[in-house]
């Protein structure tokens, strides 16, 4: 579990400008969803609150272990 860890903070290091963009992203739509469940006048924006939050997730989890299995192809090749 720790080298998981270690693998994922190696990964987090060289994201770019935008990926961490994307990643505020996520996390603020994530807060929005949850804030959204409670309130009932913005509950009609709940699915694109909902969208936006998902694929910002899957755009961050894709960028970790795309850096993760780079690091990966690197270091079994030196």
């Amino acid at each position: 579990m720790k080298q998981l860890i270690r693998h994922i903070h190696k990964a987090a290091r060289s994201y770019s400008v935008v990926d961490f963009g994307v990643l505020k992203i996520c996390l603020f739509t994530i807060g929005l969803w949850t804030g959204i469940l409670y309130a009932r006048r913005l509950h009609a924006k709940l699915r694109w609150i909902q969208a936006a939050s998902l694929t910002s997730f899957v755009y961050v989890l894709y960028t970790t272990f795309r850096k993760l299995c780079s690091g990966e192809k690197e270091r079994n090749e030196s």
